[in-house]
């Protein structure tokens, strides 16, 4: 690190190489999500490299490297906390909504946007369902699904107007 802070691009290309390799097992016992390690190793990394003027050499590397690490953690589990919670309060609202004693009515918006979802070609259920029930970014849902984000917004979309339309036709009659 020395070397890097000094300007030393070759000393430093193989300092973020060596340091993969004990960053990434470090987020493999914490992290369940393969993708979601290289996620956050890869934040790690640029971390590191955004702070690399503030490493003091008279000072162990390691700690200050894990230090980093840790807090991109930290970040990881804020962020996927939020969506896990609000997953489950979709889940509540959904199950509050279809309860015995409800009204007709109410089981029937909900009896028809589950037939009309059913309905919608698989890849485009799945959109809404990422995007409106599990609260994802398109950039997200785009990674989720294999695809560019522009692409998930005209898919999106499409199957927003489908889904309209299932639903129109399902109330005209």
């Amino acid at each position: 690190m020395e070397a890097a802070q000094d300007g030393d691009s070759g000393s430093y290309n193989v300092l973020l190489k060596e340091i993969s390799v004990p960053l990434r097992k470090y987020l493999r016992n914490r992290i369940d999500v393969a993708s979601s390690v290289e996620d956050v190793l890869q934040e790690s990394l640029f971390s590191i490299h955004k702070a690399r003027h503030s490493f003091d050499p008279n000072k162990l590397f390691s700690p200050w490297m894990y230090a980093i690490a840790r807090y991109r953690l930290i970040d990881y589990f804020r962020h996927h906390s939020r969506i896990i919670e609000k997953e489950v309060k979709d889940e509540q609202i959904l199950e509050n909504i279809v309860s015995p004693g409800d009204d007709y009515e109410e089981y029937n918006v909900v009896g028809s946007l589950n037939k009309a979802l059913a309905e919608l070609p698989d890849k485009q259920r799945k959109i809404i369902k990422l995007l409106k029930f599990h609260g994802l970014t398109v950039k997200e849902a785009a990674l989720e699904i294999g695809i560019s984000e522009g692409a998930l917004k005209v898919a999106a979309h499409r199957a927003y107007k489908s889904l309209r339309k299932k639903l129109e036709m399902e109330y005209e009659n």
